[in-house]
């Protein structure tokens, strides 16, 4: 008689495969269960508490005699009241960033909803005819930003 020594050890290395394969896709499936849940909750809190926050600038005025930016920053949220030192602005002159993440902060009082501050800051910019200032909530930074452009 003849034995087949080939056709056992082919038949457990294909059950093996199978095996991990079916492992690894439960796996795969519960570990993307899992990771969508979690984000879900997350996109949920911050939608609950930013979903409102809302802000538009207006009347940009660069004066290069005393390197002084000027604008107003309002609070278009009908709920949502920004803390005080919540807003960090760029300065972008030229496609160059002059003052990124300026550390001294926009606003010293909180915002209220409807509420308008003016804003003024110090930087010397290179092209004294025009600036862009873009200012970004530190705490609602995809919802509460926005750009303007200063001559």
């Amino acid at each position: 008689m003849f034995k087949r020594k080939g056709l056992e050890p082919l038949i457990a290395t294909i059950l093996l495969i199978v095996v991990a394969v079916i492992l690894v896709t439960i796996v795969l499936a519960w570990g993307k269960d899992f990771s969508t849940t979690g984000l879900n909750k997350v996109n949920t809190v911050l939608d609950d508490t930013c979903s409102a926050a809302t802000i538009n600038l207006s009347n940009c005025d660069y004066n290069p005699t005393t390197d002084t930016i000027t604008f107003y920053l309002k609070n278009t949220s009908s709920s949502y009241t920004f803390d005080a030192n919540n807003f960090k602005a760029n300065i972008i002159d030229d496609a160059n960033v002059l003052n990124s993440q300026m550390d001294a902060p926009l606003t010293s009082a909180a915002i209220s909803p409807g509420a308008t501050v003016v804003v003024s800051t110090n930087t010397t910019i290179t092209d004294t005819t025009r600036a862009k200032v873009s200012v970004r909530s530190t705490t609602c930074p995809n919802i509460a930003f926005g750009d303007i452009t200063c001559s």
